[in-house]
């Protein structure tokens, strides 16, 4: 059972991009440092950093509650100017949950978005099993009614939230200074006794400490938002305070407020413990019926390069030392248990060279695989070429395998494992970016009023290197120590900020197949070209058993092709 007297069940992390201030980290751990058991990460409209924050959580001894600040619309579909969009907070109270807020935030990015990712009625009616619902905000549906002074439709609002969630929907008060914040808290405090619906105390939390409202005041300038006071008890505090400031701003008479924060705790009681499936996901490769397993298979496709190759007309003293390669490939590559992923690999390779896709010659370490050679993967010779199989794979290895295919048509082949495997069950992978060092001296620059000038000249001194960091251009570089002494402040901040995510990218070559609806393992969006893409990078979704494919587009291939092809013709005329 949780304990401790306040569970902050509304907080965003660096994630709500150029909003929220820490790391899921960071929030672990100033959350243990509050003696607090149990606490929330809510980002808008996304689950970036989901995983990181459950495992924080768990090495620090605190019960994860993973949550999504959703936008609620009322219908998802209706996409024109004008549309209006609200705050929602949803909160997993088990596994079941979890993979319904998976389903909610895809959706919201894949059928809903319009401006921001939404969500709508249906879909609640859909996948509301497992969730916790609270009212949120300012910024949320019922109260934007308040404001406009229409009650009676909050109120029908509110009651139709409560019909959809039963007791797991909560009316969410917050302490500010905003006299809108009076009037939604009143209203709240007055429904709850009319109606029973529970209230629950957070203070939407932006950053960890109330020192840092001045440094986070400048960060979301960087966005265009001049905050002013709009944050100022945005924090991660205790219970008492929260009690204390909701009485003191917004007049919440101090029982209610004590027991909204005492309901906290009886919330993150309401989450269950649940394990994450971290398990090998490998999407399954249809082998044809004569063969037993998928090592059978693959070695039949070895016999097969083997006489494609020509290795069957190589004497017999150098047939034993591919004979001796091959034996050992097989035996790591079936011990591990990784032939389904050269099936896979080698199926799509050849598939592309059967449409006249040019397919590059091979690419790093696994050209030292001589079953690689065989299959078709790579067409470099690793015996030939005296590479080595242990840079690819070696039995001390526990990941499975790297391969990158260099295609002429990326997209090709992409559409081409979407059929093959399902389409929601392929996905490209999210990557970051981030503040670095010129950036982010150019960003809080000019949040702080530094002269363009002034700006231009910093910018210039620090060097071009790629991922550079400020302190090693400061070593580098004696006139930024005079620029640091003259703008104490701005570098402060600069340091403070440099690698907090700036926005969301895709990356370049990476594709997660998987053995079943990736939904049921990660929440997805959409990338830049409207295709699925993973709401987690690379590292949480190996970390999470999804097997990655790099697939790298490079047109030089067709160039190339077309020239050798050329050469040919003339030599042959």
């Amino acid at each position: 059972m949780i304990t401790d007297e306040f569970a902050e069940l509304h907080l965003h992390s660096h994630t709500s991009t150029l909003d929220g201030y820490a790391t899921a980290t960071q929030i672990a751990e100033k959350a243990k440092q509050h003696n607090q058991k149990a606490i929330a990460l809510t980002n808008h409209g996304n689950m970036v950093d989901w995983y990181e924050f459950y495992k924080a959580c768990k090495k620090n001894d605190i019960k994860p509650i993973v949550g999504n600040e959703v936008y609620f619309t009322e219908d998802r579909f209706l996409k024109q100017k004008g549309t209006k969009h609200y705050h929602m907070v949803l909160l997993a109270m088990n596994d079941v949950g979890l993979r319904n807020l998976f389903r909610l935030t895809t959706l919201s990015h894949t059928e809903g978005f319009y401006n921001k990712p939404r969500i709508d009625w249906e879909l609640l009616e859909k996948y509301n099993e497992g969730l916790i619902c609270t009212s949120a905000c300012l910024a949320s549906y019922p109260a934007r009614l308040i404001a406009e002074n229409d009650y009676l439709k909050a109120k029908k609002v509110i009651k139709k939230f409560s019909k959809i969630f039963g007791d797991r929907f909560y009316l969410e008060i917050q302490p500010n200074k905003h006299a809108m914040q009076r009037k939604v808290n009143q209203a709240y405090v007055n429904w709850h006794k009319e109606m029973g619906i529970e209230l629950i105390a957070t203070t939407d939390a932006h950053y960890l400490d109330k020192e840092d409202f001045e440094k986070h005041k400048t960060f979301v300038k960087i966005g265009g938002f001049d905050s002013k006071d709009t944050y100022t008890y945005n924090f991660l505090t205790r219970g008492e305070e929260v009690r204390d400031l909701l009485v003191d701003l917004t007049d919440v008479p101090v029982m209610t407020a004590k027991e909204a924060v005492a309901n906290t705790v009886k919330v993150a009681n309401r989450i269950e413990e649940y394990d994450i499936d971290t398990s090998t996901k490998l999407p399954h490769f249809e082998i044809p019926k004569q063969y037993k397993n998928e090592d059978e298979y693959l070695k039949d496709l070895c016999r097969q390069g083997w006489l494609k190759r020509g290795v069957n007309k190589f004497p017999k003293t150098v047939q034993k030392e591919y004979v001796d390669r091959l034996m050992t490939e097989f035996d790591v590559i079936f011990t591990k248990g990784f032939s389904g992923y050269f099936l896979i690999v080698q199926d799509f390779v050849n598939w592309a060279r059967s449409k006249g896709i040019v397919v590059g010659y091979g690419r790093g370490s696994a050209g030292g695989s001589l079953i690689a050679w065989l299959t078709g993967i790579v067409e470099l010779d690793p015996i030939q070429y005296g590479l080595l199989f242990e840079r690819f794979l070696n039995p001390e290895r526990t990941e499975l395998p790297d391969i990158d295919v260099d295609f002429a048509d990326r997209k090709a082949v992409y559409e081409y494992l979407i059929e093959k495997y399902g389409e929601d069950r392929v996905a490209s992978v999210i990557t970051f970016g981030t503040l670095g060092a010129k950036g982010v001296m150019r960003d809080v620059g000019k949040a702080m009023d530094i002269h363009a000038a002034e700006i231009n000249k910093v910018a210039k001194l620090i060097p071009d290197t790629p991922g550079i960091k400020l302190e090693d251009a400061l070593e580098e570089v004696p006139e930024l120590q005079d620029m640091k002494l003259k703008h104490p402040e701005w570098f402060d901040l600069a340091f403070e900020f440099e690698g907090k995510i700036r926005h969301f990218s895709t990356h370049a070559s990476a594709l997660l197949i998987a053995d079943r609806p990736l939904t049921d393992i990660i929440p997805l969006m959409l990338d830049n070209k409207g295709q699925l893409q993973s709401m987690v990078d690379m590292k949480t979704a190996e970390e999470l058993g999804l097997v990655k494919f790099d697939l790298l587009g490079l047109k030089t291939l067709s160039v190339i092709q077309k020239t050798v092809d050329q050469i040919n013709e003339e030599g042959a005329a």
